[in-house]
């Protein structure tokens, strides 16, 4: 039996496959969560209409300007005798904790136009329950003393030189360098067992 304090999520998707002369130029697919409180019910609405908003937000851009983009493509494939490749959009999150009045979940967002691969963007939020629902930044899971961002700039670094012995090569030679100068307060999210940071694309390591 559920607690007043449980949180439940339900799992929303929108999703289509775009037409252009017969052929599917576009196919997206968008994941976004709802959440369900008895105790907390003002924050878990709050925290999910935000989480519509920018699920239909992103469903605009693909409908719109993506769409747009894939017909100018499909069109010059055709003129040049080259194979069509549809476009594909994704926009998916992982709910990484939901505990002790908080919730936290990333959001990947994959945007594929051809080519080798496509791009992933990753999002991530961390809200507290009360008092209707906030987003709880880095900082606040340290002790006010502690220099955090020096903290886990020597944990990042510390664990990559022990990965580096067993796989060299897997990081750009000036990784110490790019974990400074990429590090992001915004770009973490919480788990059972603590704090998880984490870096784009090509920020300190090659795609592969």
């Amino acid at each position: 039996m559920m607690s007043d304090h449980t949180i439940r999520t339900i799992n929303y998707v929108i999703q289509d496959k775009m037409i252009y002369q017969d052929t599917v130029v576009l196919q997206y697919r968008i994941e976004y969560p709802k959440f369900k409180s008895v105790y907390f019910h003002q924050a878990a609405e709050s925290i999910s209409t935000y989480y519509k908003r920018k699920a239909l937000a992103f469903q605009n851009y693909c409908r719109r300007r993506l769409y747009r983009e894939a017909i100018e493509q499909y069109e010059y494939s055709v003129a040049q005798g080259n194979p069509v490749l549809p476009f594909e959009a994704q926009m998916v999150y992982q709910l990484t904790y939901s505990e002790n009045c908080a919730i936290s979940l990333y959001f990947d967002q994959y945007i594929y136009q051809g080519g080798a691969h496509g791009n992933t963007l990753r999002i991530a939020d961390t809200w507290t329950l009360k008092k209707g629902g906030s987003p709880l930044p880095l900082r606040q899971f340290f002790q006010h003393y502690v220099r955090y961002r020096e903290y886990i700039i020597r944990q990042v670094t510390y664990q990559i030189e022990k990965e580096l012995e067993q796989n060299p090569g897997v990081y750009f030679d000036d990784y110490v360098q790019n974990i400074k100068n990429e590090f992001d307060d915004n770009d973490f999210y919480l788990v059972p067992k603590g704090i998880v940071v984490f870096f784009q694309q090509y920020a300190i390591a090659p795609y592969s």
